[in-house]
């Protein structure tokens, strides 16, 4: 079958979404032709396994999902986690605590394998984990026990990248990759998580069922997955920084990014 041993990995919001928060009946169908003639596929992105389920209905789901953008490989056909790489918590926990008192507005995700806690109750609402009706519980990090998957911080693009500068200059050993995934999430993960982290571990997994890797993506957080593949690529919606290192141009997230891409992939 033609795309035996390829794999086709693909960031979620902004690429295989479109601006309504959804996955077109066109792309899923040009995903299920793809997976039906030998290949495999993937999604790739910042979202746990339980924000991501209800967009996944009709989606074949042949091959583990990069999550946490690349600190969990889940598996949905068993539903469960294959590989979760947490934060180093003690640095981080201090870190946070001095975020939020510099900026008591700030809103701060904190994630384990099984909850997202917000833990500054005072921060500003995420429109976006509202509107999705995402499941959260107000939480005491230093009551936290379980494993941290990472955090994410929610404010204005300017307020963040100033928070950035911080968190950077308070990681005194470098224990944390801290990156945009939108303009207005700013994210923490373990120093060398990434999406292209995760995806040198599913090669490694699948071993030489996997011959040749095919990458979509629109932002910052995609340039290390595409950097790793051997065809890049990205909407025509994308960052012009990832643009840059696309070798194709697809259409725009709105007008079926993926079918265009497995179309001219054809």
């Amino acid at each position: 079958m033609k795309y035996d041993g390829y794999l086709l990995v693909s960031d979620f919001d902004g690429t295989l979404v479109n601006s309504s928060q959804h996955v077109s009946k066109e792309n899923k169908a040009a995903i299920q032709y793809f997976t039906e003639n030998g290949g495999l596929f993937c999604g790739a992105t910042g979202r746990t396994q339980f924000s991501i389920r209800p967009y996944m209905i009709d989606l074949p789901l042949n091959c583990p999902w990069i999550l946490y953008n690349g600190a969990c490989l889940y598996d949905f056909q068993e539903d469960r986690a294959k590989k979760i790489v947490p934060v180093n918590k003690e640095p981080l926990r201090a870190i946070l605590k001095r975020v939020m008192h510099e900026i008591p507005q700030i809103c701060i995700h904190l994630y384990t394998e099984d909850t997202c806690y917000l833990i500054n109750p005072n921060g500003i609402e995420d429109k976006l984990m509202l509107r999705e009706e995402q499941d959260f519980v107000y939480g005491d990090m230093d009551a936290i026990t379980k494993p941290w998957i990472k955090a994410l911080l929610h404010e204005e693009h300017e307020v963040l990248k100033e928070v950035q500068k911080l968190v950077m200059a308070e990681d005194k050993e470098k224990d944390f990759h801290v990156f945009f995934s939108i303009g207005t999430y700013l994210e923490i993960t373990g120093s060398r998580v990434s999406k292209g982290f995760a995806l040198e571990l599913l090669k490694k997994e699948y071993g030489e069922r996997i011959r040749k890797v095919i990458a979509i993506g629109d932002y910052h957080n995609d340039l290390e997955m595409l950097q790793k593949a051997d065809i890049k690529a990205a909407p025509a919606n994308a960052h012009p920084e990832v643009k840059k290192h696309a070798q194709i141009i697809t259409a725009h997230h709105d007008d079926h990014a993926l079918a265009d891409l497995i179309s001219q992939l054809d």
